[in-house]
């Protein structure tokens, strides 16, 4: 006759950032038990993942395991794939069924990888070969709120001519959190530039934010009417303005152009293909 006992040593939730995950990220989840009575003992182990918010069972796991003697322990792991998960909390509870009853519920909590966006203000769509660009930007959540500076960030600005500059990206000590600004030297290629803004922070999604901009010395304005919004970057747009010109010839009424919402390019007779 004796006892038999067992008791939980540990349980883990491994992802890539402790205590978060992103969704479509697989995690190893991890069980270690010790056998702490006078006898052998059977059981079943049990992991399980809940949903905090409606507390909905996501996925789960049983372990049978028998004869499970004094002292001696055993290790249970298995892979779980977070994909299809909703954003939010969620907790890996665990717990042992056995001949001498029921261990204690433990529990891990983690969450989803939350979500940035870089927000720049300041940056024009065109610049003239002697001036400064000063732009001045914020990471924020899907809601707007300002996001506290991340871990790591950065800028680099692809030239027409494919080289890479890498201008200084400030952190300032309040809102807004980064600054940049630097001068557009007379040795700088016209034609489209590419800035590519990067963040990393711990709990979030790497946020990648790409926008462009165009140095040339024959800038242009237009104002249509009625304004319009291109969203497939394909359909023609007929345009009437006011102002449109490129030096100092203007573009007559009811000239077609076509926009190119990635890069802001206009192809016409009337204009330079690379603005």
């Amino acid at each position: 006759m004796g006892i038999p006992n067992l008791s939980i040593k540990s349980m883990s939730f491994g992802s890539v950032t402790p205590g978060f995950i992103g969704i479509g990220e697989v995690a190893d989840l991890g069980m270690e038990i010790e056998g702490i009575g006078d006898i052998p003992v059977d059981g079943t182990l049990t992991l399980e993942i809940r949903n905090v918010g409606d507390g909905d069972r996501v996925s789960s796991w049983q372990h049978k395991f028998y004869e499970l003697i004094p002292g001696a322990t055993l290790t249970y792991h298995t892979d779980w794939d977070s994909g299809g998960i909703l954003a939010g909390s969620y907790q890996l509870k665990g717990w042992v069924d056995h001949d001498g009853g029921t261990t204690p519920v433990e529990t891990v909590e983690f969450e989803t990888k939350r979500e940035m966006h870089w927000d720049w203000d300041d940056l024009e769509d065109v610049y003239r070969h002697g001036e400064k660009i000063v732009g001045t930007a914020n990471l924020r959540h899907p809601n707007g709120s300002v996001v506290e500076p991340a871990d790591t960030a950065g800028i680099s600005v692809l030239r027409p001519n494919l080289e890479t500059f890498v201008p200084a990206l400030n952190l300032n000590t309040m809102d807004p959190y980064y600054s940049t600004q630097f001068i557009v030297t007379a040795l700088e290629p016209s034609g489209i530039h590419t800035l590519t803004s990067t963040a990393s922070k711990t709990g979030y999604k790497t946020a990648t934010n790409i926008r462009w901009f165009v140095v040339t010395e024959n800038p242009f304005t237009m104002n249509a009417t009625p304004e319009v919004a291109i969203a497939d970057g394909i359909t023609p747009v007929h345009v009437e303005s006011e102002a449109i010109r490129e030096g100092t010839s203007t573009i007559t009424d009811g000239t077609l152009i076509t926009i190119n919402p990635l890069v802001g390019s206009v192809a016409t007779e009337d204009a330079s293909s690379a603005l």
